[in-house]
């Protein structure tokens, strides 16, 4: 929230490469990588490759939350969904 309302943009990200990232970041055995963020401002869409450009353009879906918001069981509606 502290980027958004600094003009910033990010974005989080799974799937790294937990062992490459201990090795460029020098990051200690006691402690994991599990995700990244990309932070910065948005550029201009025209600059992209083609290939890019129409995925960066393209709107978006979410997987709704009654999917994986759940109540005191997995699978079992959370109250927090009412419509």
């Amino acid at each position: 929230m502290e980027a958004t309302s600094r003009g910033l943009h990010v974005h989080q990200m799974v799937g790294i490469l937990p062992d490459r990232a201990r090795e460029l970041y020098r990051i200690p055995a006691h402690s994991r990588a599990l995700t990244a963020l990309a932070i910065g401002y948005l550029g201009a869409p025209e600059r992209l490759p083609e290939a890019m450009r129409a995925r960066d353009l393209t709107p978006r879906s979410r997987k709704p939350l009654h999917e994986f918001v759940f109540a005191e069981r997995y699978g079992e509606p959370s109250p927090l969904l009412r419509d």
